[in-house]
């Protein structure tokens, strides 16, 4: 006999809302609303996102969306699916506890006969209809897409405009025009959208930066990068377009500047756009970074404390950055992605990752892939740019 046990995510709170989420809307509404107690589906929740949506802050939005993201890939890589997410609302003390439950279903082999009969139609309904079973890959893309869509973003910290009618703006002095944000009235009292577009401290209704999301879409146009960590070091891979000489320096605190804090710097130095900028057009900038280094103390993965310890990063445009294994990034970062969740694994060396890096950068460019047009580095702990000749050793080898 097997047993399992799983936390009581709701002890000791009265949740005034309750949902049991899959990412699916077929048979997902419960059409006995009333009551705290009532458990609610996904219907139920996209039906209430007009007049009671669910808002998190950014920071909480960014650990949600990597919570969800490490558990579906967990769940699976051990083939369950038809997992959903148990979400409590508690109006009264602001509080949201999610936790993902029911992740005992596996696709054996009687799934995926009945997604096969249902999607063949031969027993009626339409061919080639989306089946109610879908494999644990599917199930994790739908549960994935759907989770990031249901809970609305909205800024850690802002400041709203103040709103100057068209009509009183001769009566303020030039000071005081300077001092104040004027925002033209639309004939539906709502500013138009181009000045959310321009101001990149404006928040939209909605809550959103729109100069900010620009950027993040921009960096997609840039030269595809892949960075992989393995038990032995880092392999950072790239499409070389362009060269551009950087100034290297080492700040100095008197120990040694850990990664992180030098990702953090980057992303610090990302959100200080428009600061003491007179030019109102100022923009964030349009850039991603992989970033790869160790730390001479304070191990990741290991319990031995002399080990150097290796870390990669990525950062956005928004002053966002997390920790990851394999993370593609540029034009054809989409793509690199789905491959390097499906080749990565934590036990790769370095020669293993050289040849996926190189083979998925094969897949994603438009042109053949040579010495001249790539780019390849490692930090193992030193950091080695590639040779053209030690290059082309990696490319014979695909």
């Amino acid at each position: 006999m097997d047993v399992l046990v799983m936390e009581n995510l709701l002890f000791g709170r009265n949740p005034s809302r309750l949902y049991d989420l899959k990412g699916s809307s077929r048979s997902r509404y419960n059409p006995d609303s009333s009551g705290s107690n009532k458990v609610l589906l996904d219907q139920n929740l996209i039906e209430a996102m007009p007049t009671s949506p669910i808002f998190v802050g950014n920071k909480a939005k960014r650990l949600l969306e990597r919570a969800v993201w490490n558990d579906t890939a967990f769940l699976a890589s051990v083939d369950v699916m038809d997992y959903s997410l148990l979400v409590g609302v508690d109006e009264e003390k602001h509080e949201l506890v999610l936790g993902i439950i029911d992740f005992m279903r596996q696709y054996t082999w009687d799934k995926h006969l009945e997604t096969w009969v249902k999607a063949s139609g031969i027993l009626g309904g339409p061919k080639n209809a989306s089946p109610t079973v879908i494999s644990p890959k599917q199930y994790k893309r739908r549960f994935r897409k759907a989770m990031t869509t249901y809970f609305l973003m909205v800024p850690d910290q802002w400041s709203p405009p103040t709103i100057v009618p068209s009509n009183s703006q001769a009566d303020l002095s030039e000071e005081n025009k300077k001092k104040t944000q004027q925002i033209k009235i639309s004939s539906e009292g709502k500013p138009p959208r181009t000045e959310y577009d321009r101001g990149v401290n404006t928040f939209s209704p909605e809550g959103r930066l729109f100069q900010v999301e620009y950027a993040i879409e921009a960096i997609k146009l840039g030269s595809t990068a892949i960075g992989i960590k393995t038990k032995e070091g880092v392999v950072l891979a790239v499409e070389k377009r362009i060269t551009s000489p950087l100034l290297n320096h080492r700040f100095s605190y008197g120990e040694p500047m850990t990664v992180e804090s030098t990702t953090q710097a980057l992303c610090d130095l990302a959100l200080r756009f428009g600061e003491g900028d007179e030019e109102s057009m100022s923009r964030p900038f349009g850039v991603s970074l992989l970033i790869a280094g160790h730390d001479e103390n304070g191990p990741a993965w290991t319990i031995n404390p002399n080990w150097l310890v290796m870390h990669r990063y990525y950062t956005d445009p928004s002053g966002t950055f997390w920790q990851c294994n394999a993370k593609a990034i540029g034009s054809g970062s989409e793509g690199a992605d789905s491959s390097l969740q499906e080749q990565y694994n934590k036990d790769l060396t370095l020669k293993e990752a050289e040849t996926i890096a190189l083979s998925i950068l094969k897949q994603v460019m438009e042109e053949k892939v040579t010495p001249n047009n790539v780019d390849i580095a490692k930090v193992s702990p030193t950091y080695h740019l590639y040779t053209p000749t030690e290059v082309e050793a990696v490319i014979t080898r695909l």
